[in-house]
């Protein structure tokens, strides 16, 4: 084994070295990163149960209503990490609460008319050889591009 053979494990050790470390730094910074975004989900779920936990309590709400968005706000908030179950629950429940009669009174919805349905094939045809789709008529190319021969 030569010298320069050494000189060149040596420095491909020492690249790799480099290497793994870059890869091992952006790791922890991710890692970091998503352990900070997790914090900030928990303590934004925190807020959102407690002040639906208020409104329930605020007399706002008909009784029925009222128990309906403390039990979904208690149930989110006992289920200690993030629950997607019960968040959703929480958000079903308050969107039952408020979303129509708020948007109403509050005047939030639009005025463009709904939109009218119409029914469209979007049927894919099999096959593009003959007899496969020869009930579609083609936009350009004429008779002879119609049943795949040259012009």
């Amino acid at each position: 084994m030569g010298p320069l053979t050494v000189v060149l494990i040596i420095t491909a050790a020492i690249l790799l070295g480099v290497y793994v470390s870059w890869r091992a730094g952006r790791l922890d910074r991710l890692h970091a990163r998503v352990e900070t975004a997790r914090a900030a989900l928990d303590a934004a779920l925190v807020r959102r149960s407690s002040v639906a936990l208020e409104l329930a309590a605020s007399g706002l709400l008909d009784p029925a209503t009222s128990m309906l968005v403390a039990g979904a706000a208690h149930d989110a908030r006992a289920a200690g990490a993030p629950d997607e179950l019960a968040e959703s629950d929480l958000t079903r429940a308050l969107r039952a609460a408020l979303g129509r009669r708020l948007v109403r009174l509050l005047r939030l919805a639009g005025g463009a008319p709904v939109p009218d349905f119409f029914e469209i094939d979007d049927s894919v045809v099999a096959g593009g050889g003959p007899g496969g789709g020869a009930d579609m008529p083609r936009l350009t190319g004429g008779e002879a591009a119609y049943h795949g021969e040259s012009p």
